[in-house]
């Protein structure tokens, strides 16, 4: 594994800690939030997704690097027959990962064991876990034609709609917003849209050095 690689795979472990902590520091105090009650925790929260961002924006910078050396030839926008079926296989498994969300979400209603989030925001969380099965599906197998045809020009969107997500969660978080005596609300789906972009562009970027690599063995 190439150093490059081996550094932002590290970063990414890392943010995902630090945005799992803030995660869970919300729901446990984010009612005391509000109150202005627990500083020292409010600001360890924000603390952690600050960081996350941040290294987020690392690993941005060296994919963009990655990518623009990479070796994606411009190919015409639009999808083949392999692509096809590539992007049915891909809807196959977005909406199985969606079933199995709503039936673990079924166990937790019957058995009534504690909740996480409210059933709005279940139903955005499914939609999201869903599009993102999907297209990571679609990326890795190189169906994609977006990717392929202008790989730079989505890397740079992608990256940019994932910042201001993020952002956008943290001050959704600073404002009491994302959760609700004890549960996540639908503001939920902002940071979570930018968690599902950042794993597009982390599998762009993996799957333009794994292609990179093929080419020159």
């Amino acid at each position: 594994m190439k150093k490059k690689t081996l550094v932002a795979l590290t970063l990414f472990i890392i943010s995902v800690l630090l945005f799992a902590t803030g995660i869970f520091l919300a729901i446990t105090y984010g009612d005391t939030f509000k109150t202005e009650e627990n500083s020292l925790t409010l600001i360890l929260t924000i603390a952690s997704f600050v960081l996350a961002v941040i290294l987020l924006g690392v690993i941005f910078v060296i994919f963009l690097i990655s990518l623009s050396k990479a070796a994606y030839p411009e190919k015409k926008a639009s999808l083949d027959e392999r692509q096809i079926l590539v992007n049915g296989k891909g809807a196959e498994y977005g909406l199985t990962a969606i079933a199995f969300f709503a039936f673990a979400m079924w166990i937790l209603e019957a058995f009534e064991l504690p909740q996480f989030a409210q059933p709005n925001a279940l139903l955005v969380l499914a939609v999201l876990l869903g599009f993102l099965v999907y297209g990571v599906y679609r990326i890795w197998h190189g169906a994609y034609f977006a990717v392929n045809g202008n790989s730079k020009a989505i890397t740079a969107l992608l990256g940019v709609y994932t910042v201001i997500s993020l952002v956008g969660g943290i001050n959704d978080i600073i404002d009491g917003k994302l959760v609700e005596d004890g549960l996540l609300t639908t503001q939920c789906g902002v940071p979570a849209a930018g968690i599902m972009c950042l794993s597009f562009l982390v599998t762009i970027g993996l799957k333009a050095l794994k292609d990179r690599k093929d080419e020159d063995a």
